[in-house]
């Protein structure tokens, strides 16, 4: 959470081979969603749908600027 700048920043960490110690490459299609606490985390809604080709996922992957003060939210992928 950035308060100063009024955002949540979402990253999104990749999973590391055991063995070798480098990040696991990904693909797929994915989306981003978010829930809060304004109707008790019972509705998801995608934010941000983005795809991975042969990548290794570790990056900054959003910027959610419409979140309001008062509420909690959850993130998923």
């Amino acid at each position: 959470m950035d308060e100063n700048n009024g955002y949540v920043k979402i990253n999104l960490n990749g999973i590391r081979d055991k063995k070798t110690g480098l990040e696991i490459p990904a693909t797929g299609a994915f989306a981003l969603l978010r829930a809060s606490s304004e109707d008790d985390f019972n509705t998801w809604n995608t934010i941000l749908k983005f795809k991975l080709v042969g990548e290794t996922p570790s990056r900054e992957l959003y910027k959610d600027f419409t979140v309001e003060h008062g509420f909690s939210y959850q993130y998923a992928v």
